[in-house]
């Protein structure tokens, strides 16, 4: 069952977290996984120990947190975190005409150059590219 978990949700496939771990339905891994994004979002500027704060919040230690993330979704802790980020910074991009920096900040990167060299690696164009499509009015 853990093969088939991790084969489902390697991080190779570039789809959206939250509708891959609803499919699953195992509701426990649900609910913790909307608990952990939902802790993302809130401290979502702060860059320095997201990690930490998460794993306090969720009590575990930050090396539980890590196994137990992995073991749900493939995907590491800190990049369960950059790409619920991105995420976000995808959804702001969309909806707002707000200048690709300040989204940027908004969504916790302090480096404009790294934010868009890891949006252009998991979505396949640049975040200005993007805000240009037809959608992001």
């Amino acid at each position: 069952t853990r093969r088939q978990i991790k084969n489902k949700y390697s991080p190779a496939k570039h789809l959206n977290i939250q509708d891959d771990i609803q499919n699953s339905g195992n509701e426990a891994n649900i609910d913790f996984i909307n608990r952990v994004t939902n802790l993302i979002y809130r401290d979502i500027t702060n860059t320095e120990n997201i990690i930490d704060i998460i794993a306090s919040d969720v009590c575990l230690s930050s090396s539980q947190l890590n196994r137990k993330i992995k073991a749900i979704t493939g995907m590491t802790t800190t990049n369960f975190v950059l790409k619920t980020r991105l995420n976000r910074a995808k959804k702001l991009l969309t909806v707002t005409q707000k200048p690709i920096g300040d989204i940027a900040m908004d969504c916790g990167f302090n480096d404009f150059a790294y934010f868009s060299r890891s949006f252009k690696k998991e979505f396949g164009m640049t975040p200005t590219t993007f805000q240009r499509l037809p959608h992001s009015v």
